[in-house]
């Protein structure tokens, strides 16, 4: 790859689970190594034309805003039976 070259890869977000989440993942690396990662949604203006509009953020910032996954207890007997 040329070092001079940006890099771009836009996915399907197989994780978008509500209308507020991206509908494309994007992926960016800079000719020195740094990787921006964010995200694509759909917009349409006033005048009725379609477009997409995205943010990006270096990667290293991406764990401050993804969703933490509960962790389960390892001894299923001290779970709070709530049913």
């Amino acid at each position: 790859m040329n070092d001079k070259k940006i890099s771009i890869a836009v996915f399907e977000n197989t994780y978008r689970s509500a209308d507020n989440h991206p509908i494309k993942n994007v992926v960016v690396t800079l000719p020195d190594g740094t990787k921006l990662e964010g995200g694509l949604w759909n917009g349409r203006s006033k005048n009725g034309l379609e477009y997409q509009y995205g943010q990006l953020m270096p990667a290293s910032e991406k764990a401050k805003y993804e969703r933490k996954t509960p962790t389960r207890s390892a001894n299923p007997e001290q779970e709070v039976d709530f049913g």
